[in-house]
């Protein structure tokens, strides 16, 4: 990163780490208030709203196991990030935006995504099935 931007978030990210332990106690105080329900709110659409434009489908599945339960459902890297940093928020608006390209990624559900880990790591298979809710 450079220019002022780069600064900010080197500020940003010290002072997360020197109050870490007070902004975490703010935000279990305030996580019944109706503004952080509200942004809870935003992020998650912001993230459906991704996933169905990566998947290209209204309700994502994960393409694997056929896994349909949002809460579980990752973006996959197909050929790793490498080296690829970002926030998950800024991440899903790119992708919403357009300005990210979606070839290289896919929706796989939490336990799918560890397994291809697993797969691309240490070179063995495995075969999930998906029995439902």
């Amino acid at each position: 990163m450079s220019g002022t931007f780069g600064v900010f978030r080197i500020m940003n990210e010290s002072y997360y780490q020197r109050n870490k332990i007070h902004i975490l106690d703010w935000r279990k105080k305030n996580k019944d208030k109706p503004w952080y329900q509200w942004w809870n709110r935003k992020y998650s659409e912001l993230r459906i709203k991704a996933l169905q434009k990566i998947s290209g489908l209204e309700h994502p599945l994960c393409i694997r196991c056929g896994c349909s339960n949002p809460k579980f459902l990752e973006v996959n890297h197909k050929n790793g990030r490498k080296g690829e940093k970002f926030k998950a928020r800024l991440f899903w608006k790119a992708i919403v935006e357009g300005t990210r390209p979606t070839k290289d990624l896919e929706i796989t559900c939490r336990v799918c995504n560890v397994i291809d880990f697993v797969e691309k790591t240490y070179k063995v298979r495995y075969k999930i099935e998906f029995l439902g809710a």
